[in-house]
């Protein structure tokens, strides 16, 4: 029998041990802090008349020594010869994570993504999620600070409340943009596929634990599941889909219920394939397989109306399961469309699936 857990003995954690005795080390499932990927953790507090609230968000940005000695954009120049100015300012990649996950989603990517570029990569909590708390409702409350409202509306709106309370601190006014100028990456998000999907959601919500006894557990099954491939990034993004629910007795629950938010799973991805073709930005779309193309947009990609970027073996979290060549994919994107400075190591390649 097992001397950890007294059970048979064919146990993991027995097996486990014996790795470890044997000289090999076992996986570890210790939780990392955000502190090992971003460089600062802060509010935005947001008031609007439907929405009163404080939005977590996280910061990473290129070092100055890396930014000062980055190596101009050497990248061909357009058709025609004509070759755009180098940016002067660092871009400001603004980065949103599904239901579900948090801004910590993000954390190994933009590690990786500032090693290769001079830009500032910033993730924040939508309502609900991570980290990011709306008021306590008052008895005068209309009903209007709903804090459970999922509408794209509500979420739009929360996206760009956020952004424009950063664009005004004192932290970003010091690098204002150099014009507007913008791009738009949508990772493994199709509206066909995401739309036939959501029969099955109710089915695989109720199949995930509905507790865990610690969050070494909770990142354990992340892993092993499949929810995220990539035991790094599973190890700083997953305890932020959980909360503690009692610290007396200690278990972690889903920080969210999304089963809750089932009435506006289809206003999420209804219209998105034109909403995004129809977008006047330079376009990217990431996918995980090319199976996940709708008709719509095979025929924009025909037409050449965005790049697709293909990342096999990966899960539905493309940036969590490949951080490193989703970050080379987003840095030679950025370096291509002149709205960012390639860092004196790092070569971007060409496009292509």
């Amino acid at each position: 029998r097992c001397a950890v857990c007294q059970t048979g003995r064919h146990c993991l954690q027995k097996r486990l041990l014996q790795r470890s005795q044997h000289g090999v080390n076992p996986q570890c499932f210790d939780p990392l802090p955000w502190e090992t990927y971003f460089d600062k953790r802060d509010f935005a507090r947001v008031e609007r008349t439907d929405c009163s609230g404080s939005f977590c968000y996280y910061v990473k940005e290129t070092r100055p020594e890396d930014a000062a000695n980055a190596a101009h954009n050497d990248m061909p120049a357009s058709p025609g010869g004509i070759s755009a100015p180098p940016v002067q300012s660092p871009p400001l990649v603004f980065l949103l994570h599904g239901g579900g996950f948090s801004g910590l989603s993000w954390a190994a990517m933009s590690a990786s993504l500032v090693g290769k570029v001079v830009c500032r990569c910033v993730s924040f909590d939508i309502r609900g999620h991570g980290d990011s708390v709306f008021d306590e409702k008052s008895p005068e409350d209309d009903g209007r600070h709903n804090d459970m409202d999922f509408s794209l509306d509500a979420l739009t709106n929360d996206a760009a409340s956020v952004l424009n309370c950063l664009l005004e601190s004192s932290d970003f006014s010091a690098h204002p943009p150099s014009g507007v100028s913008a791009q738009l990456v949508v990772i493994d998000v199709v509206e066909g596929s995401a739309m036939e999907a959501l029969s099955s959601m109710r089915g695989y919500l109720a199949s995930r634990p509905s507790r865990f006894p610690s969050l070494q557990a909770a990142i354990q099954w992340c892993y092993r599941s499949g929810t995220v491939h990539n035991l790094d990034s599973a190890r700083v993004s997953f305890p932020g889909h959980l909360k503690l629910v009692d610290p007396t007795q200690p278990y972690y629950t889903w920080r969210i219920d999304l089963s809750s938010t089932e009435s506006h799973w289809s206003g999420w991805f209804h219209g998105m394939s034109r909403k995004f073709l129809e977008v006047p930005a330079a376009k990217m779309l990431l996918l995980a397989g090319v199976d996940r193309l709708d008709r719509e947009l095979t025929v924009g990609q025909m037409q050449g109306k965005f790049q697709m970027q293909l990342l096999h073996r990966s899960g539905h979290a493309v940036h969590e399961d490949h951080p490193e060549h989703v970050a080379e994919v987003l840095a030679s994107f950025l370096v291509r469309h002149k709205l960012a400075r390639a860092l004196a190591d790092f070569h971007p390649a060409p496009p292509g699936c």
